[in-house]
């Protein structure tokens, strides 16, 4: 009997508590309408160094209105409410475009793709870098908690010292393309 009670008491104390804590209505998915392109470093680079271009997401808009539905236990373990683009973006990026405008090797010519040179880093426990491919592109800008920031590296260096400009052009699931470009980058 006085399990009964207890877990009448639990039941009702949970009901009461989840009653008390009032999410608002949030805007579950984020989108960005502008990229930023930046040199994490120096633009002047030594040619041992390697180049990180750091892509972040701007002009930053939530989407879709979510209301909050009862549910018992989760609300109850939760203790807190989801905070605006907690599911990420809502049109996940399908392609990313690397070029310079200088010529970066023999096989790599002004304007075209520089993918294969380029890295793009994973957000968790460790390190990690992974080729660009449209694979991995479920990977970038993957969860909004690591903000709209994508590190981008090239450990491959030019054949002269000319300085380069990268264009990124990011492809978007709904058809939508940004563009953004490097400052003038140069390896001494």
């Amino acid at each position: 009997m006085n399990k009964i009670r207890l877990i009448l008491l639990l039941v009702i104390t949970t009901l009461i508590y989840s009653g008390c804590v009032r999410c608002p209505n949030v805007l579950p998915y984020m989108d960005f309408n502008k990229i930023n392109c930046t040199v994490w470093t120096n633009t002047q680079l030594p040619f041992s160094d390697t180049l990180t271009l750091n892509i972040t997401g701007s002009e930053v808009r939530y989407l879709t209105l979510a209301k909050p539905s009862f549910n018992l236990f989760p609300m109850a373990y939760a203790l807190s409410c989801e905070s605006e683009g907690y599911r990420g973006l809502k049109n996940a990026v399908s392609l990313i475009e690397i070029t310079s405008n200088q010529d970066f090797d023999s096989t790599h010519l002004a304007g075209t793709s520089l993918n294969d040179l380029f890295l793009m880093e994973l957000y968790n426990s460790e390190k990690t870098f992974v080729p660009i491919t449209a694979s991995n592109m479920k990977l970038i800008f993957n969860l909004a908690q690591y903000s709209l920031e994508q590190r981008l590296i090239i450990t491959t260096k030019p054949d002269s010292l000319t300085a380069h400009l990268f264009t990124i052009k990011m492809y978007i699931s709904n058809g939508r393309f940004l563009n953004a470009t490097s400052p003038e980058v140069t390896w001494n």
